[in-house]
């Protein structure tokens, strides 16, 4: 139950007071859009909060003006015995807590700092505990910090300076310690909850939004205003309080919820989502997911980048040149041990003007792997390693979307087979998609372009963008949480960089592409 929080009566109330409503508002006017019109497994928003919206701001130096203290009427008939101990109890707190914050005036830490800013507003009283004992708000801050790890977060980092629950605390300075540690705590704890771990946001004006949360009796409704509601984030939210994940999955859970708190990706009226990690292409049209699509992604020491680009042709029948890294590991090798082999893979020796030449007229033993003076093509067909379709990115690193005659690689599993580019498992679906808005083709148009052995460039009046993101954890349609091995080791490095443990194995370095 939640009592008012008074001070007594040397005092003040510490009209703390937080902005619970505004920040809701604010969240509400960026993702309500999108959450409201396209509830996807991942939802973006137009543009990541900016300072303004969010009352938050980056480092700077802290300012947050102090509220004028109100006066509390006596209670009636007072007794003055129980007076005279209460002021005694509040003066002595009030100098260990003076004492307790001077340590700390030094403190280089902005969180710290706004703790005791708040503090010095209160005219020397602790916040959450009063003469009669620890106020009923002090154990729903306490609870609140302990459930951390419901949201992926580690509860120890915000009760680091509590060593039990503070009811269970008897001597003043230990109760004076904890005070300070449960305030401390909570805004630590609200903007980890909003920007993950290792963020540099300043609390800025946090401790007004706290003040009026605290008046309110709303801690829980204000610290559920920085918790994203991507649906993703809600399920994996939902799992951990339930206790549905086993150790591993509950490691890939705090990672992906950190992950769905970064700045949500912005949605154009078109846009393509490749999640590496999960080997999933997603296509979103005025933000509602209209179309997925299982893809095959690069092995674990030919990565697919992580990038964000776009769609500026589709190249029908397309012929294939192949990239320095294929040419260099995969091609010269299959020379080196029998030249013929190229020829019944479908794959053309071009010297240095172009013309084609008999493979078996090179020494390609003394050909050195990373100058090699000759190119290599494959002609359009039903065996071009790159299918009916090419959809053209712009980037410098060869990347791009393409079809595949290798039709038995989309199954269920890890599909890490290309050496970076990513092979669709829908490409006529794909293709119809775009060049039916953008040309008014139909299917049988683009089947009959994929299929007709002719390359044909077709440039999109408005190019579409592209990004690759990575991800460990999936949900489908009814809700169901699906798990995928770190492939790159992204998991694991994102874990070293905020300080979460993940066991997954690291992949093999990956090698340049050029």
């Amino acid at each position: 139950m939640r009592s008012r929080l008074f001070y007594s009566v040397a005092g003040v109330l510490v009209t703390l007071s937080f902005w619970a409503q505004t920040q809701a508002q604010a969240q509400s006017q960026t993702l309500g859009q999108a959450h409201a019109s396209a509830l996807s497994k991942r939802i973006v928003s137009l543009n990541p909060l900016s300072a303004s919206q969010s009352g938050l701001e980056a480092p700077r130096p802290l300012t947050i003006s102090a509220l004028p203290a109100l006066d509390i009427a006596p209670p009636v008939e007072p007794v003055a015995e129980t007076i005279l101990i209460s002021q005694v109890e509040q003066d002595r707190n009030a100098r260990l807590l003076a004492s307790y914050i001077q340590g700390f005036k030094a403190d280089p830490d902005v969180f710290v700092q706004a703790t005791i800013d708040l503090y010095e507003q209160t005219g020397g009283a602790l916040i959450w505990y009063r003469s009669q004992g620890w106020v009923s708000g002090a154990e729903d801050a306490f609870r609140i910090l302990e459930q951390a790890q419901y949201d992926g977060l580690p509860a120890e980092k915000y009760l680091a300076k509590i060593p039990q629950n503070p009811a269970r605390l008897r001597t003043p300075s230990d109760i004076v310690q904890a005070d300070f540690a449960l305030t401390l705590g909570l805004l630590r704890f609200s903007l980890d909850l909003k920007f993950g771990l290792g963020h540099e946001i300043s609390p800025g004006t946090l401790g007004q939004s706290f003040k009026q949360a605290y008046s309110t009796q709303q801690i829980d409704v204000w610290i559920d205003g920085f918790r994203p509601e991507t649906p993703l984030y809600l399920r994996l939210h939902k799992a951990l309080l339930l206790g549905e994940l086993n150790s591993e999955q509950a490691e890939k859970a705090a990672l992906t919820l950190h992950r769905e708190r970064q700045p949500l990706l912005v949605h154009p009226d078109r846009h393509i989502v490749v999640d590496v990690g999960l080997q999933e292409l997603t296509v979103y049209e005025n933000r509602r997911e209209v179309m997925a699509m299982p893809v095959v992604v690069g092995k674990p020491e030919r990565r697919t980048p992580l990038l964000s680009d776009q769609i500026v042709n589709l190249k029908f029948s397309p012929d294939w040149s192949v990239p320095p890294l294929i040419a260099r590991e995969d091609i010269l090798p299959i020379l080196q041990d029998d030249p013929s082999l190229i020829g019944l893979m479908g794959i053309r020796v071009l010297d240095a003007s172009g013309a084609e030449i008999p493979a078996a007229s090179v020494d390609w033993q003394a050909v050195d792997p990373y100058a090699i003076p000759y190119r290599f093509r494959m002609e359009p067909g039903i065996d071009n390693l790159l299918g009916g379709v090419r959809f053209s990115l712009t980037n410098d690193q060869a990347i791009f979307l393409h079809d595949s005659p290798e039709r038995d690689r989309y199954g269920a599993g890890v599909r890490t087979f290309s050496s970076g580019c990513v092979r669709v498992g829908d490409s006529a679906g794909l293709a119809s998609w775009i060049m039916g808005r953008q040309m008014n083709w139909e299917r049988k148009d683009v089947i009959a372009a994929m299929v007709r052995g002719k390359t044909r460039i077709e440039v999109l009046p408005d190019p579409i963008a592209v990004d690759f993101v990575y991800s460990t954890v999936g949900m489908k349609d009814d809700g169901a949480l699906f798990f995928k091995p770190d492939i790159y080791g992204e998991d694991a490095k994102l874990a070293r960089r905020i300080g979460l443990s993940v066991n997954d194995v690291p992949p093999p370095i990956p090698k340049p592409r050029l």
